[in-house]
């Protein structure tokens, strides 16, 4: 099992982002935005479509948290998450969700 951002367009093509597997994200990314207290992103472990502005907030706590991830690769997967995010258009998108 693995966590996505599964975004779809108003023309309906359908694109996932990936963010982690099941393990890592409870194991380690999970308690790391509890621990900075990141309330949005802490909501990721719940299935739910974005709103704009929780879009912008996740962004936000994204770059705010970037100081404090731990390896390489996990730096390198949130640079890529938060570079795909950057990216959305949010008004392009018929749905942008997580789960």
């Amino acid at each position: 099992m693995s966590y996505s951002i599964i975004t779809e367009t108003k023309k309906g093509i359908i694109d996932e982002i990936p963010i982690s597997t099941h393990k890592l994200f409870h194991e380690y990314w999970l308690p790391l935005f509890e621990k900075h207290k990141l309330e949005n992103l802490s909501n990721w472990k719940f299935p739910h479509e974005f709103e704009k502005e929780e879009l912008e907030r996740i962004i936000k706590e994204l770059e705010k948290l970037l100081p404090y991830i731990k390896g390489d690769w996990e730096l390198e997967r949130a640079n890529f998450i938060l570079t795909r995010l950057k990216s959305i258009k949010f008004g392009d998108y018929e749905s942008i969700s997580f789960g």
